[in-house]
């Protein structure tokens, strides 16, 4: 996301309630459980919407670490960190064990 997309979500998340945004965060985290499934049935415009479900998504996440403070998101930061770490450790545990979905 862009320097000017953050902004604006920043603005966004300003100007509406905590609790307004999180039901539209859930809204949009149900949509996308919806464009999810509709790929995996490779359904028509499946990837579309999908496309759009995610871009509503980011938005949505980045509305809410705006409202972080500093302490926060250095604890979001790192626990994204620690999770992409594990995941890496299991894909060269399964190309270790000769393992893999490509």
């Amino acid at each position: 996301m862009t320097k000017t997309q953050k902004d604006l979500c920043k603005q966004i998340a300003d100007h509406y309630s905590t609790n307004t945004r999180l039901g539209v965060f859930q809204e949009e985290a149900a949509e996308m459980i919806v464009a999810i499934s509709k790929v995996n049935r490779e359904l028509p415009d499946a990837e579309k919407k999908y496309v759009e479900a995610l871009a509503d998504l980011s938005i949505m996440v980045e509305e809410q670490v705006s409202r972080m403070d500093e302490d926060e998101r250095v604890e979001y930061y790192m626990k994204i960190n620690e999770k992409l770490n594990k995941r890496m450790d299991i894909i060269k545990s399964e190309q270790a064990d000769g393992l893999s979905e490509v």
